[in-house]
């Protein structure tokens, strides 16, 4: 009955009218000038801000992109795949952070403005990964 079934499997590649194509010719086509830039802001809660923090690490450490991240009232910082910083848990890196969204929140901010952006290209040597977190009253300020 299984074998049945999968030989009645539809083929996309013969639905869409297309050859069986590996993955790895694709990259044939992309551009040797290709690039990606990925920006979002949204209003987010404490938990959500941690996830995307946690999310922008991980992708960065994938990605071997630096990272920037700037939270309202902590200094900038930036991790690059060569810093030692890099290899430590994420857990460990964030830690610093939620202690400060943590401290704002028990100002009375209730959630955040978060912006992420994601930057790649083919001619970088690395991509960047950038999430800027702060109150919508600073926002207000500036």
């Amino acid at each position: 009955m299984r074998s049945q079934m999968a030989a009645e499997k539809p083929n996309l590649h013969r639905i869409l009218g297309g050859e069986a194509r590996s993955a790895s010719s694709y990259l044939d086509e992309v551009s040797p000038n290709s690039s990606t830039v990925i920006a979002v802001t949204v209003v987010a809660d404490l938990p959500d801000v941690l996830a995307v923090l946690r999310t922008a690490a991980l992708l960065a450490r994938s990605f071997k992109a630096n990272l920037s991240v700037d939270v309202q009232g902590t200094k900038n910082f930036v991790i690059s795949p060569a810093d030692k910083v890099y290899q430590m848990p994420v857990q460990k890196i964030l830690d610093p952070i939620q202690v400060r969204l943590r401290e704002i929140m028990s100002s009375g901010t209730q959630s955040f403005v978060l912006e992420a952006s994601f930057t790649a290209a083919s001619f970088l040597a690395a991509g960047s990964i950038a999430v800027r977190v702060h109150t919508g009253e600073s926002a207000q300020r500036t």
